[in-house]
């Protein structure tokens, strides 16, 4: 595998068919690498597919050529180290693509040439860009959850599929039918767009970089080992395929999705038979308008022959069944200029480049900027100051550059030279070496981690100081009155006052503020710290499992893993955090400052209820008279506990309005359900707050 990117086109210009199909394999095969196994894409789809549809030319043209390893005969691979592996008893293969009406009537003449009749019914669905997987029940229970890996053998992932509300560990059993003894059913995993967007905010306040794509943090989430990233990012899925079965009859694939949805299995409630292809453009057409309401991402749809039994004439290609292909939509891209790239420092010191362009409509949304991730994705793309570019929206959501224009460059374009030194210090900017790609700054003095510090410490979500914005912040920091966030502490009325566009009353205000943060939660100092991946609920967790800061540090990563709802990275994090001798001095200047390092004994202080002590509790919906957060402090009180997900050791689901996957996971599991109105009077509360 070669280390960079090799050029889009490069094998436009190559007259030797045999050196062309060289430099698309090598082209195909890096790509199909970042996709896959790295999760961080550097090309669209379109452009993927148009690479693989050259390739497919040459290859026809010269048969001599083609090779059983050639991207045209497999499927790409998401296979990684530190999995268990299964080969998967039935071959799970890739769908060929089309990208107009042409391409979907040569399908169905293809369908009609080989099956002798035009009487064929096509089932039409979203195509969910997710990750394939395999879920494998025997009478009725999940035993294994697999990849499609390299079409042949998968990565084992059933202990993250486990923590997917949507999929079920038992079957419902149908009425009037028997469970199947065996029944491997395949779909999609997916992660919602709300999900999406809640955790890029959450890693953005945490100082990581966000994901790129729903597409690729799905494929991430999955293989991270830590099954409580899984649950916390709520995962989605949808059940469209099946594979291997024992004591399961269907004639139809339709009906065959009807018999999984009352077994209790996801399906989209987007899918609709058609016969002709006036009625499947018809169906191409109506669901363009309506999928970016969808929660999940779609690039297209899939359109399959209904009949099992015509499936099974139709056959199989080396690499895709010839009874479907899927219909992909172009990609929404806006053409503009590149008129300069910053670069921004985190509050981990990480140096991000971002993209700044002449401002252009994508996606019903004015946008100026985009990030461009890091060095070698400038580079790859090779992406030029005053170059046209290419920008959409990754999932409707994120500003991205997709490529550059090369062929409009007049000569004013230059080649970005990325920092050797950090743009706010000056200090050395060193690549970090845990990581593939991030390069940082490594001055803990640096202005901009300073600033980023500070603003995540007063933010909010952490120590709420009310009156410290950004521009106050900023103020600070270049006066030179505030160098880490400890410095606050030591500040003035005076001093504050003296400050650009501040006087007495908002300096009182502010110093207030200061003070009043001395006796935040432990909780929210643990947020304030800014420990990586330690948000709100995980420090609320560590809050409740350790009653001062001090057992923090003496905690071993393995301890804190063992914690409900913690899991290896999170733990790994927090113990990393703490043994850092500049983190720990950091802790004992706050504390020299009065601020406070131990929880409060009154908001852990408990009274047993009867019912309630020991109990575990989800929480899902919107509840009428109280929050979330005070349901759960009052349930904590009484005895009880709170969990994120829903399991066999859930004791109640207390259900508000909207309940969603939860809701339907505590059915299935037989797990009771309590209204607001029940749950308020077990924990023996009267009246309404």
């Amino acid at each position: 595998m070669v280390n960079h990117a090799p050029k889009i086109n490069s094998w436009k210009d190559e007259r030797d068919p045999a050196k062309a199909a060289e430099l698309l394999r090598e082209f195909i095969g890096f790509h199909n690498e970042r996709y896959y196994v790295d999760s961080a894409p550097l090309i669209t789809d379109f452009e993927f597919d148009a690479a693989l549809r050259d390739l497919q030319a040459i290859e026809k043209a010269h048969p001599e050529l083609i090779s059983a390893d050639s991207p045209t005969m497999k499927v790409g691979s998401d296979l990684r180290k530190g999995f268990e592996t299964f080969a998967h008893k039935l071959p799970m293969m890739s769908i060929d693509n089309g990208y107009n009406r042409e391409d979907i009537e040569s399908f169905l003449g293809r369908v009609y040439k080989e099956l002798g009749t035009k009487d064929v019914t096509f089932t039409c669905e979203p195509k969910i860009d997710g990750v394939a997987i395999s879920l494998w029940y025997e009478n009725g229970e999940l035993v294994r959850a697999v990849t499609r890996g390299d079409g042949t053998v998968g990565d084992v992932v059933t202990a993250g599929i486990r923590e997917i509300g949507p999929i079920p560990h038992a079957l419902k059993k149908p009425q009037g039918a028997q469970l199947p003894k065996v029944l491997e059913v395949r779909g999609e995993i997916y992660f919602p767009l709300p999900s999406f967007r809640r955790v890029n905010a959450r890693r953005e306040e945490e100082g990581l970089q966000p994901f790129m794509n729903p597409r690729n943090a799905c494929s991430g989430t999955l293989k991270t080992l830590d099954v409580s990233v899984v649950r916390e990012r709520e995962l989605g899925a949808i059940i469209h395929g099946v594979g291997v079965t024992e004591g399961f009859t269907a004639s139809d694939f339709s009906l065959a999705l009807e018999l999984f949805a009352r077994m209790g299995l996801p399906i989209t409630k987007e899918i609709d038979k058609r016969k002709t292809l006036d009625e499947i453009w018809d169906y191409i057409e109506s669901f363009d308008k309506k999928r970016e309401k969808l929660e999940y991402e779609t690039d297209g749809v899939v359109i399959k022959v209904d009949s099992l039994k015509q499936r099974d004439t139709l056959g199989m290609r080396s690499k895709s069944p010839r009874s479907m292909m899927a219909f992909k939509y172009p990609p929404p891209e806006v053409e503009t200029v590149l008129l300069d790239i910053e670069i921004q420092v985190g509050r981990t010191g990480r140096l991000t480049p971002r993209a700044v362009f002449e401002p252009v409509i994508v996606s019903g949304t004015k946008v100026t900027h985009a990030s461009l991730h890091n060095k070698d994705y400038i580079e790859e793309k090779d992406i030029r100051v005053n170059d046209h570019v290419l920008i959409a929206k990754a999932g409707e959501i994120i500003p991205q550059v997709i490529r550059s224009l090369p062929e409009k460059r007049t000569g004013e374009e230059r080649v970005f030279k990325y920092p050797e030194t950090c743009p706010s210090c000056g200090g050395p900017a060193v690549k970090d070496a845990g990581e593939l790609v991030a390069i940082r700054c490594v001055n803990p003095k640096c202005p901009a981690i300073v600033r980023e510090k500070i603003i995540h410490f007063v933010s909010r979500d952490a120590m709420d100081i009310s009156g410290a914005g950004e521009k106050l912040v900023d103020a600070l920091v270049e006066s030179g009155l505030v160098t880490e966030v400890c410095d606050l502490y030591d500040l003035t009325e005076e001093q504050v006052a003296e400050l650009p566009r501040m006087g007495a009353k908002s300096a009182k205000n502010l110093i207030d503020g200061i003070a009043a943060s001395r006796k935040k939660s432990l909780a929210e100092l643990l947020v304030a710290l800014g420990i990586p991946y330690v948000g709100e609920k995980a420090a609320e967790i560590i809050e409740a499992q350790y009653e001062d800061i001090d057992k923090i540090r003496a905690a071993t990563a393995d301890e804190i893993a063992e914690i409900e709802q913690m899991g290896p990275i999170i733990a790994e994090s927090v113990h990393k955090f703490f043994a850092d001798d500049g983190n720990w001095a950091l802790v004992e200047k706050l504390r020299a400052r009065g601020v406070s390092v131990t929880r409060s004994a009154e908001k852990y202080a408990t009274v047993a209820v009867e019912g309630v002590a020991g109990k575990s509790f989800v929480l899902t919906g919107t509840l009428a008279n109280r929050g979330r957060k005070e349901m759960e402090d009052l349930i904590k009180k009484a005895g009880g506990k709170c969990s994120s997900s829903v399991s066999k050791k859930t004791d109640y689901v207390i259900a508000g309005e909207n309940a969603g996957s939860k809701l339907e996971k505590a059915e299935k599991l037989g797990v009771q359900v309590l209204t607001e109105e029940q749950a308020v009077a077990m924990l023996g509360i009267t009246g309404v707050p």
